[in-house]
């Protein structure tokens, strides 16, 4: 088992998890389930607390009054609102209330500890509840293994590129599907579980592999992608606490690594290509290492002189409006050379970032709940797209104004979503049904659908030219032909609800 797997098995959660399902893939299902949920309520907390508080009361004076049978009805209300996923976020929040308010109509009893015990609960309970009953799938018992996902579940036209060693767990995280002048077309994959740094021949063949270290330090630092330099042909990973290195990707694979020292040790961090020929290293642990909110910038060129530059708001901007940045930052997504925005868990903000001068600037207040940003340089002259698993949305953003223009049908869970826009085509995967849904920019309608992959989705990128996407989750990585589904999808770049009725052409 890898040193990986075998922290992760220790937690004292999973191995709750395991023991009541005796399933590992239900175990990991209910896990990354009930981590959107958990996102999405505290992001939330403050209007869910009211309309708890509010209905729990209502319920409890109603009580006073209400025959049982009415108090039996209260609790059939939630059903419905579980179980419908246009229902969003709402729909489970106020179905969550609504049951709570039913146990305190039928625990009439003067002792407050009784009534705040069952309220505890059934709580617990609805929590599991809500994250099985909006999973369409239902898992067979007896995998061993996450990596050893049935096969027979897929459509036949995916195909599953790659599967975690035994005992793995979180394995594949970042896709770069590049193009390079000598070294030809290839998928670039960290596997941050097994510690190795993928590249898949898209035109197929058997993927190279290089080592990379994993699980390091008391945080248990993994390198969480890779950034691919196209002119010299070569990618950046980081290397373990105190070290990133360059690898040569040529015809044959990879070729030998050069390690740089860094100016200050990282544990997690997210690797970008900026302008000035360098490369940058944002530090995102900072729960854990409070006042580190920095990023590293080492040179591409040799001697590779690192430095290092600690996040800051633009002059005339207090810090508390930064304040999501002087915490986890989430997701990273670069739009330019000299701009990465920055989501963070549990703010409702995204803010741009400079990576030359460590300056942070709000952007847009819309929570993200967990959802993968993806920036879209040819929809719209350039649109950030926002996947909203809470509601069964992709919000699309206008950054010069900034403000969301329009909000693309999705499946509920949605985490990631990839654009075709020459095509006319979106792809948003679920991280609940593990199911990509194929649809049409002009007005959401659903062209195609791909099922039966592994539910814990990381991340997808679009091979246009093949008409191929790529998919990384928990434990696999599949590939799978989007493009047939286009012959009814036109050609029109417009968003579905969007004001704007125009497109500009691709840039």
């Amino acid at each position: 088992m890898s040193e990986a797997g075998g922290t992760v098995e220790s937690s004292a959660l999973l191995a709750l998890l395991r023991s009541l399902t005796r399933d590992e893939v239900v175990m990991l299902d209910l896990l990354k389930g009930g981590m959107t949920f958990w996102h999405t309520a505290l992001s939330r907390s403050d209007q869910l607390g009211l309309l708890a508080l509010g209905l729990g009361v209502a319920g409890s004076l109603l009580g006073r009054f209400a025959t049982r049978r009415m108090r039996w009805a209260a609790l059939a209300l939630p059903v419905p609102l579980w179980l419908v996923p246009s229902a969003g976020l709402w729909g489970p929040a106020a179905g969550t209330a609504l049951l709570l308010s039913g146990v305190l109509l039928l625990h009439r009893t003067k002792r407050p500890t009784l009534r705040l015990g069952a309220v505890a609960v059934t709580a617990a309970l609805v929590t599991v509840g809500v994250d099985v009953g909006q999973h369409p799938r239902t898992y067979s018992p007896g995998a061993a293994d996450p990596g050893a996902w049935p096969i027979d579940r897929l459509d036949h036209r995916v195909e599953r590129v790659a599967a975690a060693p035994p005992g793995t767990y979180c394995e594949f995280h970042d896709i770069d599907l590049v193009d390079l002048p000598t070294a030809g077309r290839w998928a670039v994959i960290v596997a941050e579980g097994s510690g190795r740094l993928l590249a898949f021949p898209r035109d197929g063949g058997p993927a190279s592999e290089a080592s990379i270290p994993t699980s390091w330090g008391k945080m248990m630092g993994v390198p969480l992608d890779s950034a691919t330099d196209l002119v010299r042909e070569e990618t950046w990973v980081i290397a373990g606490p105190q070290s990133i290195e360059r690898r040569r990707l040529g015809p044959a694979g990879w070729g030998p690594a050069t390690r740089i020292p860094l100016e200050r040790p990282e544990d997690h961090a997210f690797t970008f290509l900026v302008e000035g020929d360098q490369v940058a290293l944002v530090h995102i642990n900072t729960s854990a290492d409070p006042g580190r909110s920095s990023l590293q910038l080492i040179d591409r060129t040799p001697p590779h002189t690192a430095r290092w530059l600690v996040l800051q708001a633009p002059p005339g901007v207090a810090r508390p409006t930064t304040g999501r940045l002087y915490q986890a930052p989430r997701h990273i997504v670069q739009i330019d050379p000299q701009t990465l925005l920055v989501s963070s868990d549990y703010h409702p903000g995204i803010s741009a970032l400079n990576p030359l001068t460590g300056e942070v600037r709000p952007l847009i207040t819309l929570d993200v709940a967990n959802g993968k940003l993806t920036y879209a340089p040819d929809l719209q002259g350039g649109r950030l797209l926002v996947p909203r698993p809470d509601r069964g949305e992709v919000h699309v953003v206008d950054l010069e104004t900034p403000r969301v223009e329009a909000r693309w049908p999705a499946p509920y869970g949605v985490r990631s979503v990839a654009v075709d826009v020459e095509r006319g085509l979106y792809l948003a995967a679920s991280v609940l049904d593990g199911a990509v849904d194929v649809r049409r920019i002009a007005d959401g309608a659903r062209v195609d659908r791909f099922e039966g992959m592994m539910p814990m989705i990381r991340e997808i990128q679009l091979d246009r030219q093949a008409g191929v996407a790529w998919l990384t989750t928990w434990s696999a990585v599949y590939r799978f032909p989007y493009a047939p589904a286009s012959t009814s999808a036109g050609s029109t770049g417009a968003a579905p609800g969007s004001t704007d009725s125009t497109t500009s052409p691709a840039r």
